[in-house]
């Protein structure tokens, strides 16, 4: 989505309209492209240098420690943080701020010695309260820090005095084998931080991240489940619903990428691409037709493919109200991402909590390898803000399925592994996955569906 606007007090729809950008902690500027012109600018290089000079010296780490960290964790254009607060914006609900949400966090992940870098006002009562030391980079027209870290690379290589870029320099010089912990590795940071390695005279930097494979291709949610099309020619004569769950997943890009096979609900992929609305709209409805005639369900959420943390979820849809279909995707289709239409669920719900708290867990992985136990996702509708740690004995003394636990686990055991695998070596992210979180929902659907992780 590209933002036009007054400077820092106003953001314009797709549709024309004009809103008042107020009460967020950055402003609306958002670059949107390959950034190519950067990558030449600051680097000399093209983007397919960029990429084979990030998967030679940013290295994901994979063993825990105590080296020193830089902290640059942002929200990212991958996950259309900003598309979610304007898309909040428009609809009159509250904005999640995300970008200045996920800056303020960022600081609980340092440690005394570490250098954290932001702008926002909540991030820096956040180092002052932690004793953080910390970078100002004072840039707050720019929604997202790592374009934001861009222009200020900009700047100080064409020798402006006033970029604070030259304390990052200098502690990244004398802190050789530090860690940069980042939100994920997208074009904007690949390309800063071969600039940094640049100035610093470093060969390699160490990345608390997935590798650039991983980060780009694999950060969306449009592997789960297969396009419309792949879906309809399938023959599911004499299949049970379980049977025919598991081959629909076969077709998706998960399965065929990488041999990722998982539990799923049942859901389909509406591909965005450049399709004209009604192109996409009219998919929509066949992706509706199917979940309706193979499931029996009545129900489903329209979820964006790339964006995070809740952003744009529209639902539940009524499936038996095509006008209304047409309508929710339609408006969908202004956003410029594939959309998943994926079944809903009504979720269990924790017994004996002080307020009601579904069961929504998620896996998670951490220096590349599986992190023991689940944690239960806080949500506020569908926003997350949070997790909390539950194991088997809690788990347990719950009052939940521990057969449900033990899928879940094992599900993570089996993604790990599929980004271990030939296929994925042919798929450039071959031990790509170092950091991520998997989420699961415990309820039930409807229809021919049993109660379900999926």
């Amino acid at each position: 989505m590209e933002s036009t606007m007054k400077p820092s007090t106003t953001v314009r729809l797709p549709d024309g309209t004009e809103l008042p950008w107020e009460g967020f902690g950055t402003g609306p500027l958002v670059y949107d492209g390959d950034f190519a012109d950067h990558s030449e600018r600051l680097l000399g290089l093209s983007l397919s240098e960029v990429i084979e000079q990030t998967s030679r010296r940013l290295l994901p780490y994979r063993a825990g420690g105590d080296a020193p960290a830089l902290i640059l964790h942002s929200a990212s254009r991958t996950t259309r943080g900003f598309d979610g607060d304007v898309n909040d914006l428009a609809v009159g609900r509250i904005p999640y701020d995300c970008s200045t949400y996920l800056e303020a966090r960022a600081v609980f992940l340092a440690r005394p010695g570490d250098l954290a870098v932001g702008r926002t006002a909540p991030w820096k009562e956040s180092v002052r309260v932690f004793g953080i030391d910390s970078v100002d980079l004072e840039d707050l027209e720019h929604y997202y820090l790592y374009q934001a870290l861009l222009v200020a690379a900009g700047r100080h290589t064409e020798g402006a005095t006033d970029v604070p870029l030259a304390r990052i320099i200098d502690w990244v010089r004398a802190h050789p084998d530090a860690i940069v912990r980042m939100y994920t590795l997208d074009r904007e940071m690949q390309i800063f931080l071969l600039w940094l390695l640049r100035r610093t005279g470093l060969e390699s930097l160490r990345i608390d991240a997935n590798n650039h494979v991983v980060s780009i291709d694999w950060n969306r949610k449009r592997h789960i489940h297969p396009f419309v099309e792949d879906a309809e020619s399938l023959s599911v004569t004499g299949m049970t619903p379980d049977e025919l769950l598991a081959a629909e997943q076969r077709l998706g890009e998960g399965y065929r990428r990488v041999g990722m096979a998982i539990p799923v609900l049942p859901g389909y992929t509406v591909a965005r691409t450049d399709a004209p609305a009604e192109r996409f709209v009219e998919e929509a409805v066949r992706a509706a037709t199917l979940l309706r005639r193979r499931y029996g369900l009545t129900q489903a959420f329209l979820k964006p493919s790339e964006s995070g943390s809740g952003a744009c979820i529209v639902g539940p849809i009524d499936l038996q109200d095509i006008a209304l279909v047409r309508t929710a995707v339609a408006d969908a289709h202004r956003y410029g991402d594939d959309y998943l239409l994926e079944a809903a669920v009504d979720y269990v719900t924790v017994p004996g909590a002080r307020t009601q708290c579904p069961v929504a867990p998620s896996g998670h992985i951490r220096n590349g390898a599986i992190a023991p136990g689940l944690t239960l996702q806080i949500l506020d509708r569908f926003s997350w803000e949070g997790n909390a740690y539950i194991d088997r004995p809690e788990w347990e003394r719950c009052g939940l399925a521990v057969d449900l636990y033990d899928d879940m686990l094992r599900a993570m055991h089996d993604i790990h592994a599929a980004f271990l695998s030939e296929a994925s070596t042919v798929d450039g992210s071959h031990g790509g996955l170092v950091t991520g979180g998997v989420d699961f929902a415990v309820g039930r659907v409807g229809g021919v569906c049993s109660a379900t992780a999926s």
